[in-house]
């Protein structure tokens, strides 16, 4: 990453997920009881797209922080090849970490959709080598991570990550995949 770039995203606005994930939660708990469409209540509109994504984000950076012990910032940034940003302090220097976040989409959306076609498409591309690859699981199964292939994946790290409570309420994160297959449960704030 050019120093131009690494200035832009230091510049932009963190948020702390352990403050806005038990506030979203409590939206998306509302929205499941109201009687409006499926799409709505998951967060599947157009509109809802970006809302959706952040949410996302924060239950990435929560799990992150389970695994390296820190307290990890979220940035909401569509530039370039990647959907949020990762800010953490580390002995020295601070770290950022642009994401590209991807999904494993519900049976009913894509039944095709799977981990290993996101990263055989992931793959194909070759402007990931400095981005963090984080995809979110949200269907029903189990996950082996050791059955994927990542041979031709040039990214920094692989992660994958999904509930595994009904209500969204437990977790397991997966990964670096790149170097360990090692899954770490956490819970998110309520």
């Amino acid at each position: 990453m050019d120093q131009v770039e690494l200035r832009r995203l230091s510049r932009l606005r963190f948020i702390d997920p352990e403050l806005v994930l038990p506030e979203l939660n409590k939206l998306r708990c509302e929205l499941v009881q109201r009687d409006v469409p499926w799409s709505v209540k998951n967060l599947r509109t157009h509109g809802l797209k970006r809302s959706r994504e952040l949410w996302t984000a924060c239950i990435f950076a929560h799990g992150m922080r389970e695994i390296l012990r820190t307290k990890i910032y979220v940035a909401d940034d569509e530039g370039g090849d990647h959907d949020f940003v990762c800010y953490w302090d580390a002995p020295e220097t601070g770290n950022i970490c642009p994401v590209q976040l991807k999904e494993v989409v519900p049976q009913e959306l894509n039944s095709n959709s799977s981990v290993q076609s996101i990263v055989d498409s992931i793959a194909k591309k070759r402007n990931y080598r400095k981005r963090t690859l984080a995809i979110k699981l949200t269907r029903e199964g189990n996950f082996n991570p050791s059955t994927l292939d990542l041979s031709k994946l040039e990214t920094e790290s692989v992660w994958v990550f999904g509930a595994v409570s009904a209500d969204q309420t437990q977790w397991v994160i997966w990964g670096d995949l790149l170097q360990s297959n090692h899954g770490t449960s956490f819970n998110l704030p309520v």
